[in-house]
């Protein structure tokens, strides 16, 4: 996608949920945005719409990567606020039991627009996504 992004094709993306699982729910949230996103830019001209139901737009700010391996304890859930600087999760050592957990703390300023599922984590290993409200216009 990063080649596409750097010679002007448009990408589309989904956020199916996380965690490796996927509902009906999500999917049909899914397709439902695909085809107004298809229908918006004349692509599927035969479609009909529903009505808007919870558009938000946002910029994502970036990702909050651990700087240590260890089991990874969430302190925030997706859509909670975050300010700069703030500990959002812990990386805990169950091989040294004694030792302090480490904190990962989000450079970025937002809410949780997604969180890293499973607890194994590697140093390098996105945490967090960070998101802010887009300006209104």
């Amino acid at each position: 996608m990063g080649v596409g992004n750097r010679n002007g094709v448009v990408s589309i993306m989904a956020e199916l949920g996380g965690g490796g699982a996927v509902s009906p729910d999500i999917l049909a949230m899914t397709e439902r945005g695909l085809q107004r996103i298809l229908h918006t830019l004349g692509m599927l001209p035969d479609y009909k719409p529903d009505a808007v139901r919870g558009t938000r737009e946002f910029h994502a700010q970036g990702s909050v990567y651990a700087y240590q391996s260890g089991l990874f304890e969430p302190l925030k859930d997706i859509g909670d606020t975050v300010v700069s600087g703030e500990t959002v999760g812990l990386i805990h050592h169950p091989d040294t039991p004694l030792q302090a957990a480490d904190q990962i703390v989000s450079p970025y300023e937002g809410f949780v627009l997604c969180k890293r599922a499973l607890a194994q984590i590697e140093r390098g290993d996105a945490a967090f996504q960070i998101a802010r409200d887009a300006e209104q216009r």
